[in-house]
């Protein structure tokens, strides 16, 4: 009988970098649909913040310039503050490049829309949603979403707020950020990167008029990526023979 010392080389998954790319928004009135202009990369993740101010029935559709299907909305689903508004996060991961993301609102709405978009990097090209709450407050200056908890041990928060009327001075809460270019007259989105499961956390965002708001509170996955020489795992086993 011969011994023999073999390798084996054990390969441990990498979850990759998360990164907050830019932000796009734009406002309308007397209208049933909005379109952001945005020129984004391909394999990117695209987050789009869709709101209206007329009910709280309609439903959404989003389109975009490489005209894609499959853009997926968050679990936690249409978002209000009463009967006079709804609101949606809408997202595509590994997205073709774009210059444009459109939402529309069924019903031949004439109200007044607001987008915000995110170009993202880093996320996972399937199943990205971890988790995803709705909240909403009246005569407020403050939003607070409502309690988040998720799986993955790096996520990107991103908590979108629409406003009944216009607001100023619009604040992240705390450790998150506000990035330029989010904010119109009706909507944003702030984000926070995370490297650990988070537990029944909350978020704020403030202004300093009252006005009613909903909201969306929502994580999404890092994506999985080939591991570099740092994660391999080496075990010497020997076979008799």
């Amino acid at each position: 009988m011969k011994s023999r010392f073999c390798l084996f080389v054990l390969w441990s998954s990498c979850l990759a970098a998360q990164t907050f790319i830019q932000a796009a928004q734009n406002g309308v009135t007397a209208s049933t649909a909005v379109t952001v202009n945005i020129n984004t990369n391909s394999g990117n993740a695209v987050v789009v913040w869709c709101t209206q101010g007329a009910n709280n029935t309609s439903t959404l559709t989003i389109t975009d310039s490489a005209s894609q299907t499959g853009w997926a909305q968050t679990s936690s689903g249409y978002a209000s503050q009463g009967t006079s508004d709804r609101s949606a996060i809408f997202y595509k991961s590994n997205s073709a490049a774009l210059t444009s993301v459109t939402c529309t609102w069924s019903g031949s709405l004439s109200a007044t829309l607001g987008a915000t978009v995110f170009e993202l990097g880093g996320i996972a090209s399937s199943g990205a949603e971890d988790s995803s709450v709705n909240s909403g407050q009246a005569t407020t200056t403050t939003a607070t979403s409502g309690s988040l908890s998720t799986t993955s041990a790096r996520d990107i928060l991103l908590f979108a707020v629409r406003w009944s009327g216009a607001v100023t001075s619009p604040t992240a809460g705390s450790g998150y950020t506000l990035p330029a270019n989010a904010t119109s007259t009706r909507t944003t989105m702030e984000y926070k990167i995370v490297s650990t499961t988070q537990s029944a956390v909350t978020t704020t965002l403030t202004w300093t008029n009252s006005v009613n708001d909903a909201n969306i509170f929502a994580a999404f996955k890092a994506a999985t990526v080939a591991p570099t020489g740092l994660s391999k795992q080496r075990r010497y086993e020997q076979v008799d023979r």
